[in-house]
């Protein structure tokens, strides 16, 4: 549950007070007491001694500056020329910090273990820190003109490294962030914010106020009010503009989220999430994180998911969020309905692998043929040549776990090539079979090696194959992840129904992938791919297994190879290990 800002906390606390009497006043402290731990008993007796006797606190204008203002900014100006000057470069630990760069990026197994270098305790580092503070001090004496430049002035110091390169001024893996500490910067960087709002408000001109802001990734508008407990003027008008400039940009809904809580609590958030959740769906999702995390009932519960997979548009991956949460639902609850819902919209929204395996699984099952239907024209409907394909193609979860994410989903092409051969069959992906496209796997041709795979897995049936199954595994399956025997069985049903050893068209996609299969070899040992080896000769076996089952070819194939290339002796082994686990083919 997210805490309320120090307003509303003094609200609410000044709203229950309101309706207590003095006795029942006395039992709420007496009750607060006897929960104290023993280590805050001293402090929680001091609240009593300084509410009773209080002590008379320094006013903020009476705080000691020994520097008059303009003095103060001269001496961030002589840093700031210094640092231009490259005062405070060492080009002996530059080349230090370059080294310890370049050992972590080329250390793959992540045994680097240097400690990282430690710069908190340079001078420079110091100096830097010391003005933060005494920008602060102008800031509590209420000189907003001097602390507002003074800052605007420092962090363009402390941003130096970053925005602007270090050009032989500061050591390559230096920053002041780090330096000085993330919690430190962050509090004068608020109290930087709250100096230009103090200094804009009565102008009336927020735009370049809101414009900073919402490019922080960690510092919201609550943690602007909260370094201060002082209100800030005319917060009503600013707050309704800061909404609608963030209303513009769905990108902005961190911020807007805090904005609206700011505003009106979790209640406003419900409120816009409803109402504009469909072009800020992160509000919406927040919205629904928080009351899930309160323990809303379970119809309740329910409802808000059927109205976020409503209100939400499908192309965005974040929706799929739901969709988890709405299959386990309706699994305990036994609710098939609500089941189809999830499963859909998991698909849809994110087109993962895993996705696909439990919306098929279901849809067949329960002989879903509306949905059957929809998801065969859904394949149809793509050109797979056109898709990006994804490198890592086996990193895909089954939802989107950021609901601040704005991103959609595009089918990775082998999931593309395994749904469509499961709902339609071999026929319509055969011709992305081309024998000029040999020479690599990877990447965007991933899609041919998974649809050979299941051209030699159609052709074998239900013949017992060892080499196909592990072609198979290897680029269109992933035998670790929990949809492997789903997809599995999947495909194994739909070879066994496609099987037709004398399909002509199937046929001379043998005869072509045979000769992918030789021109693979061929090039990998050519140009000494030694990578390439075991994926070359396990394409090679498997094709070898499919000519053994159709016309007995297959034993022919490898000694053909074995001959051709018997001076290879470390391809050979693999071509030895291979011919030995089928129980088709002669051991080389």
């Amino acid at each position: 549950m997210r805490n309320p800002t120090y307003t509303q906390f003094m609200n609410e606390v000044n709203n229950f007070i309101a309706k207590l009497s003095k006795d029942q006043l006395k039992e709420v402290i007496t009750g607060l007491a006897e929960n104290s731990s023993a280590s805050n008993r001293n402090n929680f007796l001091h609240i009593f001694e300084n509410t009773i006797s209080p002590k008379k606190h320094s006013q903020n204008t009476d705080i000691e500056i020994s520097l008059t203002p303009d003095e103060f900014m001269e001496q961030i100006q002589d840093y700031y020329d210094r640092m231009k000057e490259g005062e405070f470069y060492d080009e002996e630990k530059d080349y230090d910090a370059y080294h310890r760069s370049e050992r972590r990026y080329w250390d793959a197994n992540g045994y680097y273990d240097d400690e990282p270098e430690d710069y908190s305790s340079e001078d420079y580092v110091i100096e830097v820190l010391e003005m933060l503070e005494t920008a602060k001090c102008f800031f509590r004496k209420e000189d907003i003109d001097t602390a507002y430049e003074a800052y605007k002035k420092l962090f363009e110091i402390i941003n130096y490294p970053d925005k602007m390169g270090h050009d032989e001024i500061f050591i390559s893996d230096f920053s002041f962030e780090t330096a000085i500490g993330n919690d430190i910067v962050k509090e004068h960087k608020c109290i930087y914010y709250r100096s230009f709002y103090l200094k804009i408000i009565d102008i009336g001109k927020f735009e370049d106020l809101f414009l900073t802001i919402k490019d922080e990734s960690n510092i919201l508008l609550t943690d602007i009010i909260e370094i201060d407990r002082k209100p800030l003027p005319k917060f009503d008008k600013f707050l309704t503009d800061y909404i609608e400039f963030l209303c513009d940009n769905p990108k902005n809904d961190k911020h807007l989220i805090d904005a609206l809580f700011i505003k009106g609590g979790m209640n406003e958030i419900k409120s816009f999430g409803y109402k504009n959740g469909e072009k800020h769906p992160p509000v919406f999702l927040y919205y629904y994180n928080n009351a899930k995390e309160e323990g809303l009932p379970k119809g309740d519960l329910l409802q808000l998911l059927q109205d976020g997979i409503k209100i939400i548009p499908e192309e965005y991956k974040s929706r799929s969020y739901l969709s988890l949460d709405l299959i386990d639902f309706a699994k305990k609850e036994k609710d098939k309905k609500n089941l189809l819902l999830g499963y859909s919209t998991a698909f849809y929204s994110h087109k993962s692998r895993k996705n696909l395996a439990y919306l098929l699984d279901f849809i067949i099952s329960e002989k879903k043929d509306k949905e059957i239907k929809k998801l065969k024209n859904y394949f149809k409907g793509i050109d797979v040549k056109e898709l990006q394909s994804n490198r890592y193609y086996f990193t895909e979860i089954s939802g989107c776990d950021d609901i601040f994410s704005l991103d959609s989903s595009e089918i990775e092409p082998v999931t593309l090539i395994v749904g469509q051969y499961i709902l339609n069959g071999i026929e319509p992906i055969l011709n992305f079979i081309d024998t000029k496209n040999y020479k690599g796997f990877s990447d965007k041709l991933r899609y041919i090696a998974a649809t050979v795979s299941l051209a030699l897995k159609t052709i074998a049936g239900s013949e017992k194959t060892v080499l196909i199954d592990l072609l198979l595994d290897y680029y269109c399956l992933d035998k670790s992840s929990e949809e492997y025997s789903i997809l599995k069985n999947m495909v194994n049903n739909t070879a066994e129904e496609s099987s037709d050893k004398e399909n002509e068209a199937l046929l001379r996609k043998l005869k072509e992938i045979k000769k992918i299969s030789i021109s693979r070899v061929s090039y990998i040992l050519d140009n000494k791919y030694r990578k390439g080896y075991e994926r070359g000769c396990l394409l090679l076996t498997a094709c070898a297994e499919a000519l053994q089952i159709i016309s007995s070819d297959g034993d022919v194939l490898i000694f053909e190879i074995d001959t051709e290339f018997k001076r290879y002796s470390a391809f050979r082994s693999y071509l030895k290990k291979f011919t030995a686990k089928s129980s088709l083919l002669k051991s080389v």
